[in-house]
């Protein structure tokens, strides 16, 4: 039952298809006989009023009333050579009255016109009766198709010659080469003088009688080429329809067609549409109709197959729903003893990388105490000295120079202050929620500042840099952990030249885009190649003091505030450190508030 159903529905949508299919190709050949037609009367008709033009013109009267002048000949070749070249036509010739070319644009050529005589073209002869003159055939001397215009030329009351424009219908049909559609021309005879098929040229649709071909033949329109038949069996007299061609005793092609002759030229125009191609598509059809009863068979198919999969799923659903409960409550007893015991381990190691990081910066304090001690011992031994000045200058009644040494241990004093106040900002044990929006430049002058003694002591010059006219924008840092990445890579570059005879570090700010970079360039001894994959690494260092810590709480340091620290090859000859800070922010972040 299901199988009949299905035979009748195909058959019927089989005809609909190939019904609608019909249609539509008899509407598109339609459509594209009207295009194709406008676009061969528009090309034809463009030279078609190019001979009357011509026919006024000086060079061509004198020409045809002095024939013999061979300089005035010349003077019309070569003008009819340029107006060839201008127009875009295969040929420009005058004929005098006998039909004797007496000037051409071919002039030059090896199948030159001149002197050749084509008073048997109907062209002339129309030409001679006072009217334009058109005419298709293929040229006597080249061989190839063209399509000819003619007018005669008249000087007072009498007709002198003719001017004569070829147009290569070759170019023409360049663009007709298609994939879905043949185009054909054919004249009166149903012999096709322009195609897209160039094995189609020079054929009759139809035979052709043994008369009318001997007629043919003495028109000399086709020269002397044979005239073969395609074997179309008939040609209907509808405009559109059905056409047979057979090609063998037991093979043929049908083609869908629709014709129109050309206005003003004795041609027919043609469009023919393999219906081979609808056939392919009726069979792509019934393959899709095969295919989506297919899909619905198998779709019933697998409905029945999963209801009774469903009925056997929630059998074993209603078995294992309990033990799963079971399985789950203590699953997630288990689980809440190992957040609880990770979220202690996570604050254990959070306060042992605080303490770290603490005892780190207590130990480049306890590293810069003689630098420091040297820095503080100096002030106090001046202002023990302006101080004994100063009992002096009182006792002798110098009012002036005592106010000049109180106002100088004034200012030691002020400065012994500055260096304990970094000291203690230094040591003071940081938090990991201080970050705030900072500039990086007062930053970068403490660091210095604490750095300052051990760098005088070992002779060292540093150099600060800041992009010019470049303004440095904020940075969400802690400021205290960045002082001490500073410190360590200042401290680092110091202890890198101590063995060098040109010491010096430059210290560069830079902006691009998103960054804000700081480097960090010295005349150091470099980098160990052997150390570079691993340098950011704990306990890696090449000191014969040291932890080998610093270079990697850095790091930690810097990526904890969403930069990078970087290391390579300074142009001084040593290492360049860079720090690359952020300083864009989203503003719907309400923690990144400026």
């Amino acid at each position: 039952m299901i199988g009949c159903t299905y035979i009748l529905i195909t058959t019927a949508l089989g005809q609909w298809y190939w019904y609608e299919a019909v249609n539509k190709q008899n509407r598109d050949n339609q459509s594209t006989l009207s295009q194709f037609q406008a676009q061969l009367q528009a090309q034809l008709e463009q030279f078609s009023y190019l001979p009357r033009l011509l026919s006024k013109d000086r060079e061509l009267i004198d020409a045809l009333n002095a024939p013999f002048n061979s300089a005035q000949l010349d003077i019309t070749n070569r003008y009819l050579e340029n107006v060839n070249r201008i127009i875009g036509a295969a040929d420009t010739y005058l004929l005098d009255n006998n039909g004797t070319t007496i000037a051409s644009s071919n002039w030059l050529s090896e199948t030159s016109f001149i002197g050749r005589n084509f008073a048997f073209r109907p062209y002339f002869q129309q030409a001679l009766q006072g009217t334009t003159g058109q005419y298709f055939a293929l040229g006597s001397t080249s061989a190839k198709r063209g399509y000819y215009y003619a007018y005669p030329i008249h000087y007072g009351a009498s007709l002198i010659g003719v001017i004569v424009i070829k147009m290569d219908l070759s170019l023409i049909e360049q663009d007709w080469i298609t994939k879905g559609a043949t185009y054909i021309v054919t004249d009166r005879d149903n012999i096709v003088f322009m195609s897209s098929r160039q094995q189609w040229l020079f054929h009759s649709l139809l035979p052709l009688s043994p008369d009318r071909t001997r007629e043919i033949q003495q028109e000399r329109r086709y020269l002397d080429l044979p005239i073969s038949s395609l074997g179309f069996l008939a040609i209907p007299n509808s405009q559109q329809g059905r056409i047979t061609q057979k090609r063998t005793p037991i093979s043929a092609d049908t083609f869908y067609y629709a014709h129109h002759p050309l206005p003003n030229h004795q041609l027919k125009v043609w469009v023919l549409s393999k219906q081979q191609t609808l056939v392919w598509g009726l069979l792509r059809f019934l393959v899709f109709l095969h295919l989506v009863y297919a899909l619905i068979i198998s779709f019933w198919l697998f409905s029945g197959y999963r209801k009774r999969k469903l009925q056997q799923l929630n059998l074993l659903q209603a078995q294992s729903q309990q033990k799963l409960e079971f399985e789950v409550m203590a699953r997630t007893a288990k689980l809440q003893v190992e957040i609880k015991e990770r979220t202690l381990a996570e604050q254990r190691l959070l306060q042992a990388q605080q303490d770290l990081i603490q005892a780190a910066k207590l130990a480049l304090l306890g590293k810069l105490s003689a630098s420091i001690s040297h820095e503080l011992n100096n002030p106090l031994a001046a202002i023990r000295s302006f101080s004994d000045n100063g009992v002096k200058f009182i006792e002798r009644g110098d009012y002036d120079r005592a106010k000049q040494n109180l106002e100088k241990i004034v200012s030691l004093t002020e400065r012994m202050a500055k260096i304990s106040q970094q000291l203690r900002a230094f040591a003071r044990k940081s938090s990991t929620d201080d970050a705030q929006w900072v500039e990086v430049l007062p930053i970068l002058e403490l660091a210095l500042e604490l750095t300052r003694p051990e760098a005088m002591r070992c002779g060292l010059v540093i150099n600060p840099h800041q992009s010019p006219n470049l303004p440095l924008p904020l940075v969400k840092v802690h400021a205290v952990q960045l002082e001490q990445v500073f410190i360590n890579l200042i401290t680092n570059a110091i202890q890198a030249t101590a063995s060098c005879k040109q010491k010096q570090i430059d210290i560069t700010l830079t902006v691009d885009s998103t960054w804000l970079n700081i480097a960090f360039d010295d005349s150091g001894t470099g980098i160990d190649p052997e150390l570079q994959s691993m340098l950011f690494e704990p306990f890696v260092t090449n000191k014969t003091q040291g932890l080998g810590l610093g270079l990697s709480i850095s790091k930690e340091l810097i990526d904890s505030m969403k930069g990078t620290l970087t290391a390579g090859n300074s142009d001084l000859g040593g290492a360049c450190f860079t720090v690359m800070l952020p300083y864009s922010y989203d503003p719907t972040d309400p923690s990144e508030t400026r």
